[in-house]
């Protein structure tokens, strides 16, 4: 997939300016030796791949991804690297029950560079939700809702929660700089079995988590 738009050189110090650092990536620590090998894939290349070993997705909201198209480019969602503003949002906490089994990979903002991309106002699976390729957009979110410990306080709070970064098609795993776990006993078990590289901090916060 080849995309060309307005962000696609990008000026960090944009996002910096509204607390936006790093991005977030939900998965199963059963895919983490895929990805440390291979990098973060979109739904679609990772099902093509077969890199993808656990699938933690709610299986109707994917059917529906799978068959939205964003109104920049016309490629499905499945065609995107999805990542979260906030990590601790409405689908961490509906996997709440396997917070051991998940790990939250932060990835720099850095992997925005010299590429194209889109932004949310919200989960984009929703409908009412707004997709943008330009940063001059981002002061049409509502940061307050999306930063929020209790969403619920704020109007469609649940969605806006869930705003979302997409990168095409795959991001390299050196853009990756941490792996967040719930607990020390998984994070404990996870170094006992995997690679990973010097360059990426596998730690525990359970503050990310509920």
């Amino acid at each position: 997939m080849t995309l060309s738009n307005s962000s696609a050189n990008i000026n960090l110090e944009t996002l910096r300016h509204f607390g936006v650092n790093y991005l977030f990536h939900m998965t199963s620590i059963d895919n983490l030796e895929n990805i440390m090998a291979h990098g973060l894939y979109s739904h679609n290349l990772s099902r093509q791949q077969q890199l993808l070993k656990c699938d933690i997705s709610n299986q109707d909201v994917n059917q529906r991804r799978a068959g939205i198209y964003d109104p920049h480019y016309n490629h499905s969602l499945h065609d995107y690297v999805p990542f979260f503003i906030n990590p601790r949002n409405a689908m961490l906490y509906a996997l709440r029950a396997m917070q051991c089994n998940l790990a939250i990979l932060a990835v720099s903002i850095k992997a925005l560079e010299s590429r194209s991309f889109l932004f949310t106002d919200g989960n984009a699976a929703n409908y009412a939700t707004s997709m943008y390729n330009n940063l001059a957009h981002l002061s049409d979110l509502n940061w307050n809702a999306i930063r929020a410990k209790y969403w619920n306080d704020y109007h469609d709070g649940r969605r806006i929660v869930n705003a979302e970064f997409l990168i095409p098609e795959k991001v390299d795993v050196k853009h990756i700089a941490g792996v967040i776990l719930y607990h020390s006993t998984v994070e404990n078990r996870v170094k006992s079995v995997l690679h990973v590289p010097e360059s990426v901090s596998l730690k525990t916060y359970p503050q990310y988590f509920f």
